[in-house]
């Protein structure tokens, strides 16, 4: 393999081969009987391999962002150095992104969810859409969308009255047409992902 033992080589697609190629010997033999060319690629896309030691270490920091070296390594059978550099190298190439306090929302007086669906005009770039919903506090997530509908956001707030003003600030908008909103009633799973 080319490159760093940790990663895996990915080909982007066969116009990414270049005209270079080596010979490689197809059987053990001292004397080549058969060879066959085998070309080179120009680039590589490199992905970072995760084995079964590091799938464990995520498991863990999903659940808990602050557990130290310490429980990390008595969960994967590891020295506490050794699990230390593979949460580094998690980190470095970006399979790690960063770390995250998971808020109460009720401490904030913020116990109203909803999902509200935009059905935007013709003609929206996402930047467009992007910058009413930016200017948005209350708006936590929000993903454009394949259906009836343009985007789909989660939203926040402290009371009904309070999403009500919500639908019209964002119904003064240029770019949304409409919205249809569903009021979030009991949380039946929560894997940490929507905080």
């Amino acid at each position: 393999m080319i490159g760093r033992p940790d990663r895996v080589p990915v080909r982007t697609s066969r116009s990414s081969w270049s005209n270079r190629a080596e010979v490689v010997n197809v059987d053990d033999s001292r004397k080549p009987r058969r060879a066959r060319i085998v070309p080179k690629p120009a680039f590589w896309y490199y992905f970072p391999a995760v084995d079964e030691l590091d799938e464990k270490i995520i498991e863990v920091l999903v659940v808990n962002g602050r557990a130290s070296l310490t429980e990390l390594s008595a969960t994967v059978n590891l020295s506490i150095p050794s699990v230390k550099r593979r949460v580094a190298k998690l980190e470095r190439d970006g399979v790690i992104r960063g770390y995250t306090a998971l808020i109460d929302d009720a401490a904030r007086r913020q116990t109203t969810e909803a999902l509200i669906e935009l059905f935007c005009s013709e003609r929206v770039e996402k930047d467009e859409i992007l910058a009413v919903l930016e200017h948005i506090p209350e708006v936590r997530l929000a993903f454009t969308v394949a259906g009836e509908s343009d985007v789909i956001a989660l939203v926040r707030a402290e009371d009904p009255e309070h999403l009500e003003q919500l639908l019209i600030e964002l119904r003064r908008s240029k770019v949304v047409t409409r919205t249809r909103t569903q009021l979030l009633l009991t949380r039946l799973l929560d894997r940490g992902a929507a905080r």
